[in-house]
């Protein structure tokens, strides 16, 4: 099921599917900034990242004393959400657990996206609940890809990002869909512009730790066009780009994918949120769009 909210300066459709933002079009140009999902590259567009950001050490998660499989960042992507409000410019997604979940994560929650829709921005609030008794590990993790070249360019190297604080950030190193902790690269030295090169993503995204700045703009000398992605509660960050591909994902997170060599139950996982029983957790991204 679709659902679209509008005003007069935009559109957007979310897919109860994942909760799923698909489309986000400027009405006066028609122009759509979210990626198609061509599998050519990759068939998301905008998935909600829970309970787990990114792969499992052998593919597998160890919780209280047994093991467990889980696909790559979670289920609630390939989830159908419960669509409980829906207005012009708001629309509230649940996901509770459900026999499915439970296989794989024995745990019960109430997760909600709640998308509102004013003026050229759209702010996603992340809920999640812990309806049990017991307390409740996960991660939690946006991945809107955008567009990228467009406009009147034709090269992702055309395109910055601007933080909105100057940054001193380490690349964290990947190995295969691990991260290594221990694998740091100086990449930002007090500097709040990153350049965007292809070949930078060749070997998987970049992801950065603790990062100060709570927005970053996509943006280009070369178009007016301006895509501003700010956060709230969600400190990590990974920018990802398939090799060539024509978008780029700006990905603010709530912890990260599992370290190498990592084999501890979940609630000793680096990065892991672990949330009392009756308690809520709560973050945003929102996307502006000019």
């Amino acid at each position: 099921m679709e659902i679209i909210l509008q005003n007069a300066k935009v559109t957007a459709t979310i897919n109860s599917l994942g909760a799923e933002l698909t489309h986000f079009i400027l009405n006066e140009s028609n122009a759509n900034y979210m990626w198609s999902g061509d599998p050519a590259f990759w068939t998301g567009r905008s998935p909600v990242l829970f309970p787990l950001i990114g792969s499992l050490n052998e593919d597998k998660i160890l919780i209280n004393g047994h093991y467990y499989s889980m696909g790559n960042h979670g289920f609630a992507r390939r989830s159908e959400f419960e669509l409980t409000e829906s207005s012009a410019n708001r629309a509230v997604f649940r996901l509770t657990q459900n026999s499915d979940t439970l296989k794989v994560y024995p745990f019960t929650f109430v997760l909600e996206l709640i998308y509102t829709l004013k003026d050229n921005c759209m702010t996603i609030d992340y809920l999640v609940n812990n309806t049990g008794t017991d307390v409740l590990p996960f991660s939690l993790g946006t991945h809107p890809a955008f567009i990228c070249p467009t406009g009147n360019t034709d090269r992702l190297e055309q395109w910055r990002l601007e933080f909105s604080h100057a940054e001193t950030l380490e690349r964290i190193g990947l190995n295969g869909n691990l991260i290594d902790l221990n694998d740091r690269t100086p990449w930002m030295k007090n500097s709040s512009v990153l350049p965007l090169v292809t070949k930078d993503y060749y070997t998987g995204a970049i992801v950065f730790k603790d990062v100060r700045s709570n927005s970053i703009r996509l943006v280009s000398d070369a178009t007016p066009e301006r895509i501003t992605v700010s956060w709230d509660n969600l400190p990590d960050l990974g920018i990802w780009q398939p090799a060539d591909a024509p978008f780029i994902c700006i990905e603010p997170w709530q912890g990260h994918g599992d370290p190498l060599g990592f084999t501890g139950d979940i609630s000793k996982k680096p990065g892991i949120v672990l949330l009392e029983p009756g308690k809520t957790f709560e973050a945003q991204l929102s996307i502006t769009i000019e």
